[in-house]
């Protein structure tokens, strides 16, 4: 195992992906997680995989890929905040537009 990754302390894994897994027995199943894991924690590229397990495996990493994406995205977001709210006066605060709801 390689080092451990900084960023977030989590990922969303989506229904279809859980479904997915759901279809392979418990073995590749095992193996397909553990890729998975490898991937989030260490940015180890899932290698040694094949069939069922490689292809439900790829799909996981998409899903760790959105998770990290969406996460920067709302470091980014949270950084432009605070320096926003700095700017206000003391008692002032700003208010999120209501298209910034997902």
């Amino acid at each position: 195992m390689g080092k451990k990754s900084e960023g977030p302390k989590g990922c969303l894994f989506y229904r279809h992906s859980l479904e997915l897994i759901g279809s392979l027995d418990d073995r590749e199943a095992g193996r397909a997680v553990k890729a998975a894991a490898a991937y989030f924690l260490y940015g180890e590229s899932p290698d040694g995989l094949g069939g069922r397990e490689e292809l439900v495996c790829r799909i996981m990493c998409c899903d760790v890929d959105d998770s990290l994406e969406r996460y920067q995205e709302a470091c980014a977001r949270n950084r432009a905040n605070r320096r926003r709210s700095s700017l206000l006066p003391p008692g002032e605060y700003y208010v999120l537009p209501d298209d910034t709801a997902d």
